[in-house]
């Protein structure tokens, strides 16, 4: 799938789907710029997390 470029957007009326079709660029879009990394560390914290919940039942 690529992303389109809508044109003439405003000398017409939008239709739901174009509206649709633009939300989802802004997805992609943001998508893109986030940071994501893997690490052993991840794991050990959500552990931790764990652990810390069960002790103040």
């Amino acid at each position: 799938m690529r992303a389109g470029q809508v044109e003439d957007i405003l000398r017409r009326a939008m239709t739901c789907k174009d509206l649709q079709h633009l939300a989802a660029e802004g997805v992609l879009d943001a998508g893109g710029q986030l940071a994501i990394r893997e690490g052993a560390r991840a794991a050990f914290a959500e552990l931790h997390v764990a652990l810390g919940v069960q002790d103040t039942l």
